[in-house]
């Protein structure tokens, strides 16, 4: 992963705990609203499954 890829990857974390809004997010990735709104959702469908234990 590149240290681009691991800093997005971070933002649209702090988005989705409710750290940061989308706005701020596309200020500091330097893409627009638009651009930050559509990975976000990508990134909350590639988050890794939860274990399930038997």
């Amino acid at each position: 992963m590149s240290l681009q890829e691991r800093k997005r990857l971070e933002v649209f974390s702090r988005v989705r705990l409710g750290a940061m809004t989308l706005v701020e997010a596309s200020e500091l990735l330097r893409l627009s609203y638009r651009q930050t709104k559509r990975p976000g959702t990508g990134i909350r469908l590639a988050t890794p499954p939860q274990r399930i234990q038997f």
